[in-house]
């Protein structure tokens, strides 16, 4: 039996945006204009058709945990009205430390197994400018023994943090705004 545990970290605090004061300025619905995927981090970047053509940027909350929402949709009037849903986007990219000027950051940890775990680690950047944004995504991936009997989110992040773990794809993503949500 292999257990999966996913994490999306939303380490913001209470009332704030993960130190600052607010989420975003740049919601609104984008057209995605490109995106490469290098694998391993280190080949050379490969043009790729995006899964979603689109992509809505929202400020969401789950409980206290405030956070920016990159979900990706069919065309404008998909976007809208998945926006217009009361639910959490996990599927989505969620930044919860940053602001608009110097990019926003996120972080997704999987792992699975019982007595040999296997981890990925995705670092998230979220920037703007003219009128766009960008997302650069870079998975690293690392196997470890559990401590403690289970493999754990914890652990895969200090198991990355510590530099055991293999950069094995690298994604950016562009997109040009289009429309107000």
């Amino acid at each position: 039996m292999h257990n999966i545990v996913i994490a999306v970290g939303l380490a913001g605090i209470a009332g704030t945006w993960g130190g600052c004061e607010s989420g975003t300025a740049q919601e609104g619905i984008y057209q995605v204009t490109g995106q490469t995927r290098s694998e391993p981090c280190d080949a050379a970047p490969v043009n790729e058709t995006p899964f979603d053509p689109f992509v809505f940027v929202q400020n969401q909350a789950f409980f206290s945990e405030e956070f920016v929402a990159v979900v990706g949709c069919a065309d404008p009037t998909d976007c809208r009205n998945l926006a217009a849903e009361d639910t959490l986007f996990l599927g989505g990219d969620n930044f919860d430390q940053g602001n608009d000027d110097d990019g926003w950051t996120g972080r997704i940890v999987f792992v699975s197994g019982t007595s040999s775990c296997v981890g990925t680690v995705a670092e998230l950047r979220l920037s703007f400018a003219g009128g766009g944004l960008r997302i650069d995504r870079t998975d690293t991936e690392v196997m470890f023994t559990p401590s403690g009997g289970e493999c754990t989110t914890d652990q895969t992040e200090d198991e990355v943090d510590a530099g055991r773990g293999t950069c094995s794809a690298q994604v950016t993503k562009t997109a040009t705004k289009t429309a107000d949500l």
